[in-house]
């Protein structure tokens, strides 16, 4: 199985995640827009084997308590999924995947859950 291919989803209304599917998953066909954020998986794994979906918060591997300039967050943008990170409170950068990369980073959240991370 691809992993490029799995979805989980966001239910905005219970504020909680439903776990992982596939798109071939008939959950798929009742997806509500105005009720749930669909998320795709990236495809990579953080170091602790864990699959990078988008809207995670990505923390440096080597360190404990993150500060928001620390912290970034997994985004699908202009055709492929990055890592979007705070340079100070004012610069946002973005940089592409990269199966290395991946293993620096362990997923300390999600925007959904823990979005206090990127205020810290």
């Amino acid at each position: 199985m691809n992993d490029r291919f799995k979805f989980r989803v966001w239910n905005k209304q219970a504020k909680e995640m439903i776990a992982s599917f596939n798109v071939e998953d008939s959950r798929l066909n009742s997806y509500d827009s105005d009720r749930f954020i669909l998320m795709q998986c990236v495809g990579l794994k953080d170091k602790n084997g864990q699959l990078i979906y988008e809207g995670d918060l990505l923390c440096d591997a080597s360190i404990e308590n993150p500060t928001k300039e620390q912290v970034v967050k997994v985004i699908y943008h202009l055709g492929a999924f990055m890592k979007e990170g705070i340079a100070d409170d004012v610069s946002i950068w973005r940089a592409r995947f990269d199966e290395i990369d991946s293993q620096c980073w362990r997923i300390c959240g999600n925007l959904y859950e823990n979005s206090k991370l990127l205020k810290q």
